[in-house]
């Protein structure tokens, strides 16, 4: 399933957004941070690097979005966020 706040993979995980629709939109963070998991990034490195990703193509730095995301492997082995 793949939207633009929430994307879910019965063998990777899910993951969560929420923030600035429009950058939500553009980006499609979850489903980014999706991928990573599907390539073997833990949740936490995931959810990281994906604020950082989109923090650097708006050439902002990361606490300076409005954008929160929530990553979960099928393990839930990481409970954390990153924002």
């Amino acid at each position: 399933m793949r939207q633009h706040g929430f994307s879910a993979d019965n063998a990777a995980g899910a993951a969560c957004c929420t923030g600035d629709g429009d950058v939500l939109l553009r980006f499609c963070p979850a489903a980014l941070a999706v991928e990573m998991l599907r390539q073997g990034t833990a949740p936490l490195r995931a959810a990281a690097e994906t604020v950082q990703r989109v923090a650097r193509t708006l050439g902002a730095a990361p606490g300076e979005l409005e954008m929160g995301i929530i990553v979960l492997d099928t393990q839930a082995s990481e409970l954390d966020h990153w924002s």
